[in-house]
C-alpha cells in the first residue's frame, strides 16, 4: 500500500506541474495572440489540455488524501479504494483522450 501512495504522490506532482506549465503557456498565448494569428487556432486545444491536467491533479489529490488516511488507520477502507479507482479512471481517461485526439489530428493533417 505504501508503494501505491508513493506512485500517487509522484503522479500528483507530475500532473500539477504539467497543469501549471500549461497554464503559463495559455497566458503567453493570450498575450501574443494578436501578433501571431496561427496561435488563435491552437489556443482552444491548449486550454482544454490545461483543464484536463487540472482535473487530473484534483482527482489524484483526492485519491492521495484518502489513501493517506487509510495508511494512518492501518487498513484499506471503502473511500481509499474508491479514490484509487477514480485515480485510475482519470489517468486512463486522459491517456485515451490524447490517443484519440492525436489520431484525429494526424488524420486531419493527411
Amino acid at each position: 500500500m505504501r508503494q501505491v501512495f508513493i506512485l500517487n504522490c509522484a503522479l500528483l506532482a507530475l500532473s500539477s506541474v504539467m497543469a501549471l506549465v500549461l497554464g503559463v503557456v495559455c497566458l503567453i498565448y493570450a498575450v501574443y495572440m494578436g501578433e501571431r494569428p496561427e496561435l488563435r487556432d491552437e489556443f482552444p486545444y491548449l486550454v482544454v489540455s490545461a483543464l484536463l491536467f487540472m482535473g487530473l491533479a484534483s482527482l489524484l489529490a483526492a485519491a492521495t488524501w484518502t489513501l493517506r488516511r487509510a495508511l494512518r488507520a492501518g487498513r484499506m477502507d471503502a473511500p481509499a479504494l474508491a479514490g484509487q479507482a477514480v485515480a485510475v479512471l482519470g489517468v486512463t481517461g486522459l491517456v485515451l483522450f490524447y490517443l484519440v485526439f492525436f489520431a484525429f489530428m494526424w488524420g486531419r493533417a493527411r
